[in-house]
């Protein structure tokens, strides 16, 4: 089974300063699968940024928050995916 795991990073001109300092931004703010789905356009091919071994990453507009992220979709069945992802 496929474990989504949104992990936002600004794409474009914005440094990641500026992104954390910001007191109106959360890093960590919570993203329905709804809105992740709709902003890849159905984790559509062409949006597909890069695959690794654990999973793969996404470009996506998030609408709500007017903002590119990188989306990854983890594989859970590998071995190692999660201590992969929590040690990014």
């Amino acid at each position: 089974m496929v474990t989504i795991i949104l992990t936002i990073y600004v794409m474009g001109k914005r440094n990641q300063k500026q992104y954390f300092d910001s007191p109106t931004t959360d890093p960590l703010a919570k993203v329905s699968y709804q809105d992740l789905h709709n902003g890849t356009d159905g984790f559509s091919a062409r949006n597909l940024v890069g695959l690794g071994s654990f999973g793969s990453v996404y470009k996506g507009n998030l609408a709500s928050e007017y903002k590119v992220v990188a989306i990854k979709v983890l594989n859970l069945q590998k071995k190692g995916a999660h201590k992969s992802f929590v040690a990014e």
